[in-house]
């Protein structure tokens, strides 16, 4: 199981940004700090995305998913489903879906939790919750 963390950094990027406009004040120095979702192991990290590609058995569109025991009985029981070499799963609301892969928390536009010092350098760890593609970030701590 992946663990995601904040990492809050020094943003010398903004400072570049800013220097080519205006000369760069203290007060720009003590906000220049961003945050980044990091995640111990990407490729490990479960996730899902939609499948865009058509999706075909025996010739019929399986495109609108599963549809209850019919005259072949092809969904019954089926949690997944392999299409183009790619095993799917239906998920409700948004078809046929594929493993994400990569981190789908870090791909996520999860707002930073309100509670992380955004004043210093730090790694916060955080807990992720989902809420169907809603991901909220709690912070759970710091390291050392």
């Amino acid at each position: 199981m992946s663990t995601h963390a904040i990492e809050v950094y020094f943003d010398t990027s903004y400072l570049d940004r800013i220097s080519k406009m205006r000369p760069v004040t203290d007060a720009d120095r003590d906000v220049a700090y961003s945050g980044r979702i990091i995640c111990s192991d990407p490729a490990g990290c479960p996730g899902w995305m939609e499948c865009r590609e058509p999706h075909e058995v025996d010739g019929k569109s399986a495109d609108e998913g599963p549809w209850e025991a019919d005259e072949t009985d092809l969904w019954d029981g089926l949690e997944e489903f392999e299409f183009h070499g790619k095993w799917h799963q239906w998920q409700s609301g948004y078809g046929w879906t594929v493993e994400y892969p990569r981190c789908p928390v870090q791909a996520s536009d999860a707002d930073l939790p309100d509670d992380i010092p955004r004043d210093r350098p730090g790694i916060y760890p955080v807990e992720v919750e989902w809420d169907d593609d809603l991901c909220t970030l709690t912070l759970i701590g710091e390291s050392e």
